[in-house]
């Protein structure tokens, strides 16, 4: 045996590299595994359950985006470079689980909204129209009365010039308040309590949706020139001046409609009344810009509906759809459905009349204007083709009134309900809870894609490490050496000596060739490399094939392949 190359004998060696062996794996290879796999076990149960983080943390994300992909980074750097097994899994996959992304979440709750209860002293919902006593609850978020007339008349006529949209199927509309929400389509009378109702977790509040009952209201309106309703000159006032103009005469439906307007003459004049179900219209005889709308019969059907409404909060949008009547049931409690809701609808009918006498004019009649407005749309619509090409000029500026009520009727139905949400309110049964599902904006730790990548090669990695400690038994006799270490390298290659040289120098006589350092000669490709121990030395030694590094097994074993 040659003479030990080191001074430490080989049962020295041996237990340095069994300390050595002990120091990788119990300090470095297992608390490795067990951290990877901790944190890939965690990454995907949050996936798999679709955990997400809202409120603070959120916010912090957000608005620390940089700052958040900085630590992750650094993190990521910290834990390869410190752990071998981290190292195994690219560094990428390990930045793409662990990097927070945008998600949502979604939460039920409750929702505060009108509720048109009991008033049996009729102060609230249940007035008549005549008896309305003008209250106005004034705020920042607008003014509220059971007498929009008083209080919206602008508005409401704004919105009726406009309810046809005439380039899109739905028309969007402001809500008449100051909460600064509009509305995608009819609103129904539906969604009052939006923006004045509080809203959990309002914070990182997206969407929500919620039930709400109430009135479909369907208008159909039709020509009647038979129809005695007709403007004349009030002959009881005609020594002043402006003139007086009476719109007087029977509806279709046989009722006796009277009111008197000023008008410097009767060009300007249109009258809408009526009484529930059924209103008529009239204009002056040379009105001949409102001629479309006079001798127009319109009748409104109201049945109790439920309704969802779905509310984009970050776009303030308002979408009202209507649903069954036994899913609303379901869902919503409220004794009103039991009431008797005629007085409201008298009201919702008489009120539009409130409107005529509100916005008589001596030069032009709003009320008329609105509705040609929205004629001119119905035509544009259907020119854009939203509306069918069969309507005639006729049924198109029928259709035009039809909107135009429906649309007073929606925003009405809303005034109403906004008024029993805040002036009557919880105190005098104005308002309910309604089931209320919320999306609110969360994120969630790491991509699903890359959390199951990272998790099933840490599987791998946890497999193949207890299969080579099985099979290294445990690596008892391990070694030190390290093979990206110069020093190890140099060294080992050195104490193989003069017999890596014989075999190097006939690898090259055999293949006629020289070694030129080139990483891609493939001369040497075929030799084997492995390690002996040498007077307790770990040297380095070339093989032309596994079966010359045969004795070559482990650290500490001698040239005969004895273990020490």
């Amino acid at each position: 045996m040659d003479a030990p190359l080191l001074s430490d004998p080989p049962s020295t060696t041996t237990k340095a590299s069994t300390f050595g062996r002990q120091i990788w794996v119990f300090a470095i290879a297992i608390p490795g595994l067990v951290l990877t796999t901790a944190l890939s076990a965690l990454l995907l149960r949050w996936a798999s359950t679709t955990t997400t983080f809202t409120g603070a943390f959120y916010n912090n994300v957000i608005n620390n985006r940089a700052s958040f992909q900085l630590l992750v980074q650094c993190g990521n750097e910290v834990l390869i470079r410190r752990n071998k097994a981290l190292s195994l899994v690219p560094a990428a996959l390990w930045t793409g689980a662990l990097t927070p992304v945008v998600a949502t979440e979604v939460r039920d709750g409750d929702f505060s909204i009108p509720y048109y209860g009991p008033d049996p002293e009729s102060k609230y919902w249940n007035q008549t129209t005549a008896g309305l006593d003008g209250v106005v609850n004034r705020s920042s978020y607008g003014s509220f009365s059971y007498n929009p007339t008083v209080t919206i008349l602008g508005s409401l006529l704004d919105n009726a010039a406009v309810a046809t949209a005439p380039n899109s199927l739905y028309q969007t509309h402001r809500k008449l308040d100051n909460t600064g929400y509009t509305f995608l389509g009819r609103s129904y009378g539906i969604g009052s309590s939006v923006g004045l109702a509080e809203v959990p977790w309002n914070d990182n509040l997206q969407s929500f949706t919620f039930l709400e009952s109430g009135f479909m209201s369907n208008i159909t309106c039709w020509y009647n020139y038979t129809m005695d309703f007709h403007v004349e000159q009030d002959l009881a006032d005609n020594d002043g001046y402006p003139y007086m103009w009476s719109a007087t005469g029977h509806l279709s439906d046989g009722g006796f409609e009277y009111i008197r307007m000023p008008g410097f003459g009767d060009s300007e004049v249109v009258a809408l009344l009526g009484h529930n179900p059924q209103w008529g219209m009239a204009t002056g005889q040379n009105a001949s810009k409102y001629a479309q709308l006079n001798q127009t019969s319109c009748e409104v059907n109201f049945n109790k509906q439920t309704f969802v409404a779905a509310v984009d909060v970050v776009k303030q949008v308002i979408s009202i759809q209507p649903v069954s009547n036994e899913t609303g049931i379901a869902n919503l409690t409220a004794t009103s459905w039991n009431l008797d809701m005629s007085q409201l609808a008298d009201n919702l009918v008489e009120e539009i009349g409130l409107m005529v006498s509100a916005s008589g004019a001596l030069i032009f009649s709003p009320l008329g204007g609105a509705f040609i407005s929205n004629i001119a749309n119905t035509n544009a619509s259907q020119a854009n083709g939203f509306l069918p090409s069969t309507l005639n000029i006729s049924d198109l500026a029928l259709h035009g009134i039809a909107s135009s009520l429906e649309s007073m009727i929606d925003d009405i139905l809303i005034a109403f309900s906004s008024a029993q949400f805040i002036i009557a309110g919880e105190n005098n049964n104005g308002r309910m809870s309604s089931h209320l599902t919320a999306t609110l904006a969360a994120v969630k730790i790491g991509d699903e894609r890359f959390i199951v990548c990272i998790s099933i090669i840490n599987a791998v990695i946890v497999l193949l490490f207890v299969f080579e400690a099985v099979r290294n038994r445990g690596w008892k006799s391990g070694t030190l050496f390290d093979y990206r270490d110069l020093k190890c390298l140099v060294i080992g290659t050195t104490l193989g000596g003069a017999e890596n040289m014989r075999i190097v120098e006939k690898k090259l006589r055999d293949e006629e060739r020289f070694w030129v350092a080139n990483p891609a000669d493939l001369t040497m490709g075929k030799l084997e490399i492995g390690m002996k121990s040498r007077g307790g030395a770990l040297a380095l030694v070339l093989g032309e094939n596994k079966i010359d590094l045969e004795l070559v097994e482990r650290a500490g074993a001698d040239e005969e392949g004895r273990i020490n």
